[in-house]
Parts: structure tokens; sequence; C-alpha cells
């Protein structure tokens, strides 16, 4: 077990476990399956809220795809936000309202488009 501890600090933090750090990420995160075996091996068992996955390879292998694909779940299934980091420029609304009308009702594709914040880099 390993205590972070700060003497004399002006802001000192409280003891935490490394336990105690572990349950407060399992409990604030959950694993996304990308709906595809392989890929879902490769990234040992799917893609982590809160955390930056970069996803690289040739052209039309199916990045933007599967990034598409994944902020619809997010929005629909998980009722989250989501930060699309577009380095490309290649971001498609209509590409990504076609996923989220494919998976969510049509009266919350509005409110799921409402998720998403867009950044390009």
């Amino acid at each position: 077990t390993v205590v972070v501890m700060t003497s004399r600090a002006r802001h000192a933090c409280f003891p935490v476990s490394g336990t105690d750090l572990l349950d407060s990420f399992l409990s604030s995160t959950c694993l996304l399956k990308t709906e595809c075996a392989s890929i879902d091996e490769l990234l040992d068992g799917g893609v982590w809220t809160g955390e930056v996955t970069e996803l690289v390879g040739s052209v039309a292998v199916g990045k933007t795809q599967l990034c598409l694909q994944l902020c619809a779940q997010v929005c629909c299934d998980e009722s989250a936000t989501v930060l699309y980091l577009d380095t490309a420029t290649n971001f498609s609304a209509e590409r990504l309202c076609h996923f989220i009308s494919k998976r969510c009702l049509s009266q919350v594709v509005g409110k799921s488009l409402a998720d998403i914040s867009l950044s390009h880099l």
C-alpha cells in the first residue's frame, strides 16, 4: 500500500492508499467495448472513459469511423459528454448524426449532439 502525504504544506492533502485511488478510478470510469473483438483485444478490453486514447494508422482503415461510433455510444448509452479532438480536421457532424440516430431514440439525437465538444488541434 502506498500512502501519499505532504508535510508543512499550506494545503496539505489527506493520506490516500493505492487501493482507495483504484476504487475511486473504477467507480468513476467505465470500459467501452468497441464492438469489434479484435480491437478490444488489442486495447486490453476496450477504451476507458476519462482517458485520452490516440488512434493511429493508414488512411481509410476506420479510425474516424471508430471514434464516431464511440462518441455515439457514450452519448446514447452512457448519457455522458465527449471531447472529440480532431487532428485531421475531417470531423463530420452528418456522419456522427447517422451513428447517433442508429443508436438513440430520435427524440434524444439533438441532446446527444449537445453533449459533444469538438476541438481542432
